[in-house]
């Protein structure tokens, strides 16, 4: 007589082990869990990245939030290059 499980018993709870899942012969169950080689780095992990020629220039130019332009320097000016004083959050025209 077959039981029905009940999965609250711990033995009905019990995954079965991969080599009772795979077919003979289709291949090692043990690599389904665990790597065949451990932590080797190869020399592209090891080298230095990339450099990328022109790649900070962005840093030069001012951000555009609305009508105004945000240098990194902290200076905020209007698009045609005229400056706007800053009170905090709250921009005021001269």
């Amino acid at each position: 007589m077959s039981r029905t499980p009940t999965y609250t018993d711990p033995t009905d709870r019990k995954l079965p082990h991969p080599g009772e899942i795979i077919a003979p012969g289709c291949g090692d169950p043990a690599l389904l869990t665990r790597s065949p080689i451990r932590s080797i780095a190869s020399a592209a992990d090891l080298a230095a990245p990339a450099l990328r020629p022109g790649a900070q220039d962005a840093l030069a130019h001012p951000s555009r939030i609305g009508d105004r332009l945000h240098y990194r320097d902290g200076r905020v000016t209007d698009l045609l290059g005229n400056p706007i004083k800053t009170q905090g959050a709250n921009h005021v025209s001269e």
